[in-house]
């Protein structure tokens, strides 16, 4: 009987063990410093103007759900600038529902693009469900269905063995 590796036990026996997992590792890192050098580079790893009183003044806007205002938002409120200017005035009920159905669209969205995506995933994927197991032999233990069950196993498996076919009269050992 000869043994055949699938292309995963191959992968595995690469990055499998330590030195794998330090390389693997030592590849991530290289990744992160690249992310955070760029972040760098671009003025983004700042605090910002003032972290602790905008922290503050999140965590209290984020303490009432803003959907509420869809039901109890004021119909006419202003915004002024640090001066006393008057900036803008709006009607949060109105805001909010505008903001609310832009959430359920995009949800929407993606949603559809997902399910999609993962038909399309499995619609390719299906030539490949049989490759591995056509020259498989599996017992068959409990009828039909459990045969190719065992078969689809097998070609599914890290390491397969089959036997290669015989001549025309030579049996197997």
């Amino acid at each position: 009987m000869r043994e055949v590796r699938a292309p995963t036990a191959c992968l595995a026996d690469r990055f499998g063990g330590r030195l794998g997992f330090l390389g693997l590792a030592l590849a991530y890192s290289i990744l992160v410093i690249a992310c955070l050098a760029s972040l760098a580079d671009e003025g983004e790893l700042t605090m910002g103007r003032n972290p602790l009183p905008n922290l503050i003044k999140t965590a209290g806007e984020f303490a009432r759900p803003s959907f509420l205002d869809v039901w109890f938002g004021q119909q006419h409120l202003e915004y002024h600038s640090d001066d006393g200017t008057l900036l803008r005035v709006e009607n949060r009920p109105e805001v909010e529902l505008d903001y609310l159905a832009g959430v359920g669209r995009a949800t929407w969205t993606t949603v559809r693009i997902a399910t999609l995506g993962s038909l399309l995933g499995a619609l390719l994927a299906l030539p490949f469900s049989g490759h591995g197991g056509h020259r498989c032999r599996a017992q068959r233990r409990g009828g039909a269905s459990a045969g190719i069950l065992q078969r689809r196993l097998a070609g599914c498996a890290a390491t397969v063995r089959f036997q290669p076919p015989l001549p025309v009269g030579v049996q197997h050992p």
